[in-house]
């Protein structure tokens, strides 16, 4: 990894440079080069005690391997592509989530790009019909991702998350949730995940709070969404908790990262980098949301930072994946390229 930081290292302090002397250059000419994608490896099928179901076999996971001089046994990222709870697309991959895999896997990171079962109207193949794959069965199955990836020879034993979208909601609820859901889980497996990065994740599931810089429709569809991945009406949605006051009885709020914050999360959690940008699907307040959570029950000196780009929505950099090779024009984001500034996170957590 030591050639990996320098490189980083010097790119990041000639772009702090130029950026103080009011040159453009770096936001115009190499801030997110164009590395390249990852050749898409065969699925891999988790061990049977790594399965939902006794009965049959039903998640799946592709593999990564970092490129020499790089060797095994390797920090691991598992990677989780935007599905938004319901789709199944991602087993394949949009350049983007290919980009990101690639970037990870040549920084010396073994990845595994994972699956969980899927809400109405998605299904894995071997999901059962009866099995409508909402919470908590998601994060149920990042679990057991994160377990057979600790089990793996390659792994050196520290986890990485990286969820984008959906994925976001999943990799913070697993980083910060001990809770023996199932076989294997509990908080000494937990504490192997050494840093979390939720690109544009739902957190508060009952903060409709509408921003005001993306269409009245799409704020609509993401509280649909969210509906339908805790089992509520969608058609009109329906807010158990509308003023958000935390009741443990609505079930927005049971699968919600930022209420299990004060609701039996770790006292020991990693350290996190949220991202969103002002025209994000998932309305921006969600990271808002996080990190006051966060910072009101960890304190302030907590390490987690927040970014809200400015990408406007339609934009071809608007959510997860599709700034992961975007510049980071956050307030705090210090114009450089989001890829590199996760990477350099997760290395400085190795």
């Amino acid at each position: 990894m030591k050639t990996h930081l320098a490189t980083s290292a010097i790119h990041l302090t000639i772009c702090a440079t130029a950026l103080l002397l009011s040159n453009g250059w770096c936001l115009a000419q190499d801030s997110c080069p164009d590395d390249g994608t990852v050749e898409m490896t065969p699925q891999e099928t988790l061990g049977s005690m790594y399965q939902p179901y006794e009965d049959r076999n039903v998640l799946q996971r592709r593999r990564f391997v970092p490129p020499p001089p790089y060797a095994s046994k390797y920090p691991t990222v598992l990677m989780l592509p935007a599905d938004v709870y319901k789709l199944e697309y991602a087993d394949n991959g949009d350049t983007s989530e290919k980009e990101a895999s690639y970037d990870l896997q040549q920084a010396g990171f073994l990845v595994f790009q994972v699956e969980h079962r899927l809400a109405p109207p998605g299904a894995l193949e071997y999901q059962l019909p009866t099995d409508y794959g909402r919470a908590p069965e998601q994060t149920d199955d990042l679990k057991r991702q994160i377990l057979a990836a600790l089990a793996d020879p390659d792994c050196n034993g520290n986890i990485y998350l990286v969820g984008g979208s959906a994925g976001g909601t999943l990799v913070l609820w697993c980083a910060l949730d001990p809770a023996s859901t199932v076989s294997g889980w509990d908080e000494t497996a937990r504490s192997h995940i050494k840093a979390v990065v939720s690109l544009s994740g739902p957190t508060q599931f009952c903060d409709w709070t509408d921003p005001g810089t993306i269409p009245p429709p799409k704020v609509a569809e993401f509280e649909s969404d969210l509906g339908n991945y805790v089992g509520l009406p969608t058609s009109p949605p329906v807010n158990c908790d509308p003023d958000c006051t935390g009741s443990a009885t609505c079930a927005l709020n049971l699968a919600s990262p930022a209420w299990l914050v004060t609701h039996g999360a770790t006292s020991y959690p990693p350290p996190f980098r949220l991202y969103a940008t002002t025209g994000d699907p998932v309305p921006n307040p969600q990271a808002a949301d996080m990190y006051i959570a966060l910072t009101t029950q960890y304190g302030t000196t907590f390490d987690v930072q927040m970014y809200i780009m400015n990408y406007p929505y339609g934009d071809s950099h608007d959510h997860a994946y599709k700034y992961w090779h975007a510049t980071n024009n956050a307030s705090n984001g210090g114009g450089v390229c989001v890829s590199s500034q996760v990477i350099s996170f997760l290395n400085g957590h190795l």
